[in-house]
């Protein structure tokens, strides 16, 4: 976890340099950190289709707009088509996150 939050400062600092915006509800690493306690329980509990789809896309593979827009389409198809593998509060999460990024000024 020690080095997600390295990386997660790392593309605080980027997103900067390359005019990525955001509306401050919360930070890319606030979004990374929520989404790694996500993983960490669907992994924890087997839903294979949840991680079919966020795995696709997390760990960011890159920190440029890229890695991070691979990541959204994996959650937003996670939201869409394995919910039902979700907790109510897991969903609510994955909500939260999904309009948090699409708030983002690319």
């Amino acid at each position: 976890m020690e080095e997600s939050r390295t990386r997660c400062g790392a593309c605080v600092q980027l997103c900067c340099k390359r005019g990525l915006s955001y509306s401050m509800r919360m930070t890319p690493a606030q979004i990374l950190d929520e989404s790694a306690k996500l993983v960490d329980a669907w992994c924890e509990r087997r839903c294979l289709y949840v991680l079919g789809f966020v795995l696709q896309g997390f760990p960011l593979h890159c920190l440029h707009t890229d890695g991070w827009g691979d990541f959204r389409m994996g959650l937003s198809k996670a939201q869409q088509f394995a919910s039902k593998e979700m907790t109510d509060a897991e969903l609510e999460m994955v909500n939260k996150l999904l309009a948090e990024m699409r708030s983002w000024h690319w």
